[in-house]
């Protein structure tokens, strides 16, 4: 279910709480180059350290690969070659994560890495942003969506 706006602020924070309870795993994309790192993102990385779970890389040229990974996760998290970071899904990742960032599209470089994705166990999106695309949206039923709209002021969901 896609997302009208990325939702900010307590709406936000409500949204990160409802994933983290709802996923296995949330990804990152960072850049390839090395000198993309640094600052306030490589400080980001490091407070998220303690719950990285794997990191891929997929160069460029690599089409096969990038194929496979997107085949075996089905998420809209890997659309371009980057440095992907798994993160594990618990109460202290999500503080991180609410701390770091007021909204959903302030997950972009150079301030942050880029498009917040969780993903439920076995594959697919429960949450995710593509932030240049400004596509947001959620794995909800119909029924769902209208719950969590009265529940949480500022989401505002297509159903």
């Amino acid at each position: 279910m896609r997302m009208y706006t990325d939702p900010k602020g307590e709406a936000y924070e409500q949204v990160i709480d409802l994933a983290i309870w709802n996923s296995e795993c949330f990804v990152l994309r960072g850049g390839i180059s090395a000198d993309v790192v640094q600052g306030h993102y490589t400080s980001v990385l490091e407070a998220l350290d303690p719950y990285l779970i794997k990191t891929i890389v997929i160069q460029g040229d690599n089409m096969d690969e990038f194929t496979q990974i997107r085949n075996t996760y089905r998420s809209y998290a890997f659309y371009t070659a980057g440095t992907y970071y798994f993160y594990r899904c618990c109460e202290e990742s999500g503080n991180l994560l609410k701390q770091m960032a007021n909204r959903l599209s302030d997950w972009i470089y150079p301030s942050l890495p880029e498009d917040l994705c969780f993903l439920k166990e076995g594959g697919g999106d429960y949450l995710y942003s593509v932030v240049h695309e400004h596509m947001y949206g959620i794995d909800v039923t119909e029924e769902d969506a209208i719950e969590l709209m009265d529940r949480i002021t500022g989401l505002f969901l297509e159903y």
